[in-house]
């Protein structure tokens, strides 16, 4: 049953790519990548900012119909 919790959860959410595959898709640095995502110069997924008190730096997630519609890769809506 969880497993199937987790696999509609990535439906939902779509394929995600990670920051290194983005960044080589549009042929920038991967730390081009975090910070026109946390400008929102670039709509290809979320940043998800660390917690207050915690070290842990911010999370990118992209998502790959995202990245394609911004790279013109596909016509698809969503």
């Amino acid at each position: 049953m969880r497993e199937n919790l987790k696999m509609k959860g990535a439906i939902r959410m779509g394929e995600r790519v990670s920051v290194a595959q983005a960044a080589q898709e549009l042929g920038i640095a991967p730390q081009a990548v975090r910070e026109y995502m946390k400008r929102g110069l670039i709509d290809i997924g979320l940043v998800l900012p660390s917690l207050e008190g915690h070290t842990k730096k911010n999370q990118y997630l992209i998502f790959r119909r995202k990245l394609d519609r911004y790279t013109g890769k596909t016509g698809l809506p969503g």
